[in-house]
């Protein structure tokens, strides 16, 4: 489960972001993305603040979704551009 969660939400947002470029909503896409990024650094801080088991959800939910999604937005959306543009 630890592989397939990351994995799910990176190829997702991968093709999310890819078809999203593809029909001219990039704003949304980094409007997303910049969306995720508060997510991640806010899971990141509330993680280091807590103790014990509310860590480790904030973690799991910046390490595990947070950082896969916005990673698989980022490279659909460059993959996206770079379709468009060609």
């Amino acid at each position: 489960m630890v592989y397939v969660l990351p994995l799910t939400c990176f190829i997702l947002s991968l093709i999310a972001a890819r078809f999203a470029i593809k029909y001219h909503k990039d704003r949304a896409v980094w409007i997303v993305v910049l969306c995720l990024f508060g997510l991640t650094v806010w899971g990141i801080f509330q993680g280091s603040q807590s103790q014990g088991w509310d860590a480790f959800g904030y973690m799991i939910l910046s390490n595990l979704i947070g950082l896969p999604t916005l990673l698989g937005l980022i490279v659909g959306a460059i993959w996206g551009l770079t379709r468009a543009r060609a």
